[in-house]
């Protein structure tokens, strides 16, 4: 792992831990036994930090959902399995990740990093759907709001995470 990919993950997790707003740049820099100007370096600022984070990992997700979505020899059912499979294997292994993500969706406190999640989130949203509208097409599903269908199980991923939260 290299500075950058280790300044994320220990910010990630005091994120996680503390929120952003009470997580100082300073305490990113002393957990990570980094030079605070090393942090400004690679992310100009905290909120350059959260951003890429948040873009990192979430793009991670869209290239999955792309791939998965672009693969002609599967059927749309495997589609959405392999989707769904990937999303929940990602929530239970990446569970600071989603926390620190669901702050800044429910705080809205930074509308641009707000705005840009909700953007990335969307085009996975928008791929998952067309998946479940040609998986209607070819009568492997029946009729449905496939845009639904994508928001159910990102809501069912939010109670995973509120119920995940009252646990620890």
């Amino acid at each position: 792992m290299n500075t950058r990919e280790h300044i994320m993950e220990v910010s990630m997790r005091l994120f996680a831990e503390n929120g952003f707003e009470s997580t100082t740049v300073r305490d990113i820099a002393a957990k990570a036994r980094v030079n605070l100007a090393l942090i400004n370096y690679h992310f100009e600022s905290k909120e350059g930090l959260l951003r890429q984070l948040i873009e990192q990992r979430a793009q991670m997700m869209q290239m999955n959902i792309r791939e998965i979505a672009a693969d002609h020899e599967m059927s749309e059912p495997d589609k959405v399995k392999r989707i769904i499979d990937h999303y929940v294997e990602k929530l239970f292994s990446n569970h600071l990740f989603h926390r620190v993500v669901y702050q800044e969706i429910f705080l809205k406190n930074r509308s641009d990093i707000h705005a840009h999640t909700h953007d990335i989130f969307a085009e996975n949203a928008r791929l998952f759907a067309s998946i479940i509208k040609n998986g209607v097409k070819k009568g492997y599903f029946a009729p449905v709001d496939a845009d639904l269908c994508f928001s159910t199980l990102r809501s069912e991923e939010h109670t995973s995470e509120l119920q995940s939260r009252e646990t620890i």
